[in-house]
């Protein structure tokens, strides 16, 4: 993760944060947070800076990591299954 320190020439403009999604009014600088190969950029809203290196590490890697797909499976009882399985298995 880097964090990068900018002059802005939008101050007064709304932004949504990178990290929480809020909406905050631009200052006259802005801090850019994005991955170490310079992509997922955006703007960090003062209430995150304000919580830290580590709490902005800690959210920029869960908003960036891939999230494993869960598979959730409901298993039904069928009526008659064995019976059905019986009779393929001696056709």
């Amino acid at each position: 993760m880097q964090l990068q320190v900018e002059c802005n020439d939008r101050v007064g403009k709304q932004q949504v944060c990178r990290t929480c999604d809020r909406v905050f009014k631009m200052q006259a600088a802005k801090v850019i947070i994005c991955d170490d190969q310079g992509e997922n950029c955006g703007a960090v809203c003062p209430t995150c800076i304000g919580r830290g290196y580590g709490w902005l590490s800690s959210q920029f890697e869960q908003l960036t990591t891939p999230q494993k797909k869960s598979v959730t499976a409901v298993l039904t009882p069928v009526t008659g299954i064995d019976r059905a399985l019986t009779h393929t298995k001696s056709a």
